[in-house]
């Protein structure tokens, strides 16, 4: 049965990928739980032009949360938007498809809203090479909740690799990582390809939900497979402003 999901157009797909290879999904775990304030709250929403729609952030919320396109310390940001439709399931194994999905930047169910922000180095040689995609999903609050778990499942499933369709790739193995902590639940994990030399690449994912958003962090190096993680102020600046909207 086909399904029908936008995908957006990765940066580190495409300038990664095309050089070396590279990609990575998630897991989810949980750390710090909001208050039932907050999440009364969230479920309440607001009206108006900025405001959630039954709880679930907006464009325009989300936008305001997302990465300001002025940089960010050392860092080039750009935009990403939505690219091809997908109608067709992208991995051979079922149990798989959330790694694939994501892997593309898309989701079953669509999110709601979306924002995708790509942050390159410009002034740090330890990190030449480095791409971070940086994308912000919002759903209702149990859907986010379903596709965290979804994407641990994946990976602990997954662990021999799959194919992906999409790309017409063999992921060779998916690694996992302690989820990080921070939001309301997380997940880490690799997936692992060979560049054009034969040797062994990974692209890495992070997953964070926060309330009904999940903020998702692709990242890879061209230059160094072995630094594509996530720079920590990354990480913790995104998670910041993303709590500004989710409480």
């Amino acid at each position: 049965m086909k399904r029908a999901r936008w995908v957006v157009a990765s940066a580190v797909a495409v300038s990664v990928l095309a050089t070396t290879s590279a990609c990575g999904d998630g897991d989810d775990g949980s750390t710090d739980k909001p208050t039932a304030s907050a999440s009364a709250d969230r479920q309440k929403g607001e009206d108006g032009e900025g405001g959630r729609q039954g709880g679930v952030p907006t464009e325009t919320q989300l936008r305001s949360a997302a990465f300001d396109l002025d940089g960010f310390g050392g860092y080039k940001v750009s935009p990403l938007g939505a690219g091809a439709r997908v109608e067709e399931k992208t991995a051979a194994e079922a149990a798989c498809e959330p790694l694939a999905d994501l892997h593309g930047f898309s989701t079953v169910p669509e999110p709601s809203a979306l924002q995708v922000r790509s942050l390159t180095t410009t002034d740090s040689p330890e990190d030449r090479g480095l791409v971070v995609n940086v994308g912000l999903f919002s759903y209702p609050e149990p859907v986010a909740k379903k596709l965290l778990t979804g994407l641990r499942d994946a990976v602990e499933a997954c662990g021999g690799g799959f194919e992906d369709r999409r790309i017409k790739r063999k992921w060779e193995s998916v690694e996992s990582f302690p989820a990080p902590e921070g939001g309301d639940g997380s997940v880490e994990y690799a997936l692992w390809t060979k560049d054009r030399e034969g040797k062994p690449y990974p692209s890495r994912f992070t997953v964070f939900r926060s309330g009904p958003v999940l903020a998702v962090f692709h990242s890879a190096n061209s230059a160094d497979p072995e630094k594509g993680e996530v720079p920590e102020k990354i990480l913790r600046t995104q998670l910041s402003k993303l709590e500004e909207i989710t409480g």
